[in-house]
């Protein structure tokens, strides 16, 4: 199993839904990425809408599988403060 740095860059690395051609990294959508005790990979997101689109679930534990044994992701919805001055 690699590490929790390689693990966050797999992360990282994934093609946005939204923005195609900018990975969830570049648009600075990835909070974190941990490794717990029960083997499992603890992803934090925060993007700027409500819907969650289609797929990305998927993406992402297919991304993690070499790291663990599944993975949690918790996803933050930015405020619309948050959302606008995250798009300028």
């Amino acid at each position: 199993m690699g590490s929790t740095d390689q693990a966050f860059e797999a992360v990282a690395s994934i093609e946005s839904p939204l923005f195609v051609g900018r990975t969830l990294g570049e648009l600075g959508l990835v909070e974190s990425v941990e490794r717990k005790v029960s083997g499992k990979v603890k992803v934090s997101l925060t993007v700027p809408i409500r819907t969650i689109p289609a797929g990305l679930d998927s993406k992402l534990q297919e991304a993690l599988q070499p790291f663990g044994r599944g993975a949690n992701v918790d996803v933050d919805v930015m405020s619309e403060d948050e959302a606008a001055a995250w798009m300028e």
